[in-house]
């Protein structure tokens, strides 16, 4: 059970990347985009 949870909040966890990076593209600037990848990786 424990384990499904995980690959749950790992999906969950890359759909809000997709999203992250789709609303970077739409802004288009490139100095948010480079504070939202670090705030990603922790």
């Amino acid at each position: 059970m424990e384990e499904e949870q995980r690959n749950l909040g790992e999906k969950i966890e890359q759909l809000f990347k997709m999203l992250y990076a789709l609303n970077m593209k739409k802004e288009g600037g490139a100095k948010s985009r480079r504070k939202t990848c670090k705030k990603m990786k922790k």
